[in-house]
């Protein structure tokens, strides 16, 4: 029985290692982009905010049009354009 519980611990274990490695330069600049965008995002008196404003899903597909962006810059930065 400790055997089968330490294998199980031992995948979950790995299978979480495994998410962590698998984030790539596009996750890591989603994820900036939301902190950013939950921290402040613009407030405006009168429409309010952007997270406010919308669903987490429509905010999630922004942050990752961020991400590409971000991307889209880095690679055009180092062709030198």
């Amino acid at each position: 029985m400790e055997n089968t519980t330490a294998c199980l611990l031992a995948q979950e274990i790995g299978l979480a290692l495994a998410a962590t490695q698998s984030e790539g330069l596009r996750d890591k600049f989603a994820m900036a982009a939301l902190t950013g965008c939950l921290a402040y995002s613009h407030v405006n008196p009168m429409t309010g905010n952007f997270h406010e404003n919308s669903n987490p899903e429509s905010v999630a597909l922004a942050c990752y049009e961020y991400a590409d962006a971000m991307l889209t810059a880095r690679t055009a930065k180092a062709e030198g354009r």
